[in-house]
């Protein structure tokens, strides 16, 4: 049975090879028989800043708690209609991929824009509703990215000091996992800069196959009942709701 899947793609230029690798995972994907939504976020011009305009109405006009704002705007249908929008594609689909270009250590700024304002407090996760019993817990998640410099310079002896796995842990294990949704490994194509066109072709050819696949492949990180126990003991740092109106609390700390 097909899947519902989204796709969110950040880069500048539709003709990158990021944009490649976006129209050929959706075509495979159409062509597997899964049903597909797209977030194009350049294109969309989409406005990745956290600010008091994310919400229609804030709780509390004194002080900017963005947890708490956020949550009671899920609660009360108070995101403006861009973030909304993306907030019903993610509770829609079964699995999403985000595809971006790798910058600077990590997915591009308008990108992890969208993670901030899509895996919020009350859409992706709440009080006591995190890893495990998250609000994503059910669907799974999927970085595609590229990169301008080889394969090898992404190990710990190689000039990026890790793998680029271990870069993404504060998304893969950080966002996607925090919020309970299973995730598969990252896809890369690296050094295209230097690839040949045959090494670009393998590379649209390799990450497509990765994405039919998505159902049965092994899951970078998943539920499982025989590990709850451990993963709730990483949990022991409890989350604890504040009202907006206060100061204090886990919310206010950062």
């Amino acid at each position: 049975m097909g899947k519902k899947v989204l796709v969110v793609f950040s880069h500048p230029e539709q003709k990158s090879f990021c944009g490649g690798m976006r129209d050929a995972i959706v075509k495979g994907l159409v062509e597997a028989g899964h049903e597909v939504k797209q977030s194009d976020l350049y294109k969309m011009k989409y406005n990745p800043v956290v600010s008091q305009t994310s919400v229609k109405e804030l709780g509390n006009k004194e002080y900017f708690n963005v947890i708490m704002e956020y949550k009671n705007a899920a609660a009360k249908g108070l995101f403006a209609d861009e973030y909304a929008a993306e907030h019903e594609k993610l509770k829609w689909c079964d699995y999403f991929i985000l595809i971006s270009p790798y910058w600077w250590g990590s997915v591009n700024a308008m990108m992890k824009g969208w993670v901030d304002l899509t895996l919020t407090a009350g859409v992706a996760w709440d009080f006591g509703k995190i890893y495990d019993k998250g609000l994503l817990r059910g669907k799974t998640g999927m970085i595609v990215t590229s990169t301008s410099m080889p394969e090898n310079a992404y190990a710990k002896d190689g000039a990026m000091g890790m793998t680029l796995e271990d870069r993404f842990h504060h998304l893969t294990w950080g966002s996607l996992k925090f919020c309970g949704a299973d995730v598969l490994p990252t896809y890369c194509a690296y050094g295209v800069l230097s690839a040949s066109d045959d090494a670009r072709k393998d590379m649209i050819a390799n990450v497509v196959k990765r994405v039919k696949e998505m159902e049965t492949a092994k899951r970078l990180y998943a539920y499982e009942h025989a590990d709850h126990g451990k993963t709730e003991a990483k949990n022991e740092v409890k989350l604890e709701s504040t009202s907006s109106s206060k100061k204090g609390g886990c919310c206010y700390l950062f």
